[in-house]
């Protein structure tokens, strides 16, 4: 499912809504190899600590976790989101990686 790109602004930070917008047309292409791998383990970390944040969310709302904060966590619906937006940014720069079957390199 696709995100809005207001909805991707809410819930991103500053620098991973830079890494998400250089992941797209036509910024990605303007990228050095070198570039687009430092992209890509970026975008990994981050939506990986997204994906950490809201299983720790899980647990705190089913009790089977400590509260990491002042109250336990009632949703983890936007860090569910962020990290969907993270994917869609490391799915897209995959695609292009050099090597792989794509039309602009």
């Amino acid at each position: 499912m696709s995100v809005q790109r207001n909805t991707e602004a809410r819930l991103s930070t500053e620098d991973e809504r830079t890494d998400v917008d250089a992941s797209r047309y036509p910024q990605i292409l303007e990228l050095s190899r070198q570039d687009l791998a430092a992209l890509v383990k970026r975008l990994r970390e981050q939506r990986d600590r997204a994906q950490t944040i809201s299983r720790q969310q899980q647990r705190e709302m089913r009790g089977k976790a400590e509260a990491r904060g002042a109250a336990p966590s009632r949703d983890n619906l936007g860090t569910i989101q962020k990290a969907q937006v993270l994917a869609q940014a490391i799915k897209r720069a995959n695609k292009e990686w050099p090597g792989t079957t794509n039309p602009h390199m």
